[in-house]
Order: structure tokens, then C-alpha cells, then sequence
């Protein structure tokens, strides 16, 4: 299936900034979770955190939270120290 919804990362340090937008379904959540995996692999030597900016989010069918609740506690066991979300 075709992803609905985009997102955009950035990498500022120790500090991944997670944008997303529009209404997401399962395929655009497990492209975040993969491309956000990547940049975790980059700075996962040392304690960082995470900005999550939802304020263009319009939600998302129920499946695609696994990927997200799968990746948050990966990134919990890999020196992840905060999270803010907006």
C-alpha cells in the first residue's frame, strides 16, 4: 500500500527532531521507524533525546502504532534519555 501522510527527521546534535504531518496509516509509520532508526545509529554512543512536533498531525489508523511503540522501547535500551512532544 502507498504511504499516507509524510514526516520529516532532523539530526541537531544529540537531539533527533521527529515533524509529522497529515492523517498516517501503517506504511508511513514504519518508514519513520526505519529511517528513524538510522539517525539513532549515528548518536546512540552517547545519552540523546527526541522532539517530536505534532502541532500538523492529523492521527493515524490504529495499526500504525505498533511500529512506533516498537521503536520507542529499541530506543529506550539504546541511551535515549527524553522525549518532548508537542
Amino acid at each position: 500500500m502507498k504511504e499516507h501522510g509524510t514526516f520529516e527527521l532532523e539530526l541537531k546534535g544529540q537531539l533527533i527532531i521527529v515533524r509529522a504531518f497529515d492523517a498516517w496509516n501503517i506504511e508511513t509509520s514504519q518508514s519513520l521507524c526505519n529511517n528513524y532508526l538510522k539517525l539513532v545509529d549515528k548518536i546512540k554512543d552517547k545519552p540523546w533525546g527526541c522532539f517530536v512536533d505534532l502541532t500538523k498531525w492529523e492521527h493515524g489508523t490504529p495499526d500504525m502504532w505498533e511500529p512506533i511503540d516498537e521503536t520507542n522501547a529499541w530506543a529506550k535500551k539504546h541511551n535515549q534519555k527524553f522525549e518532548a512532544v508537542v
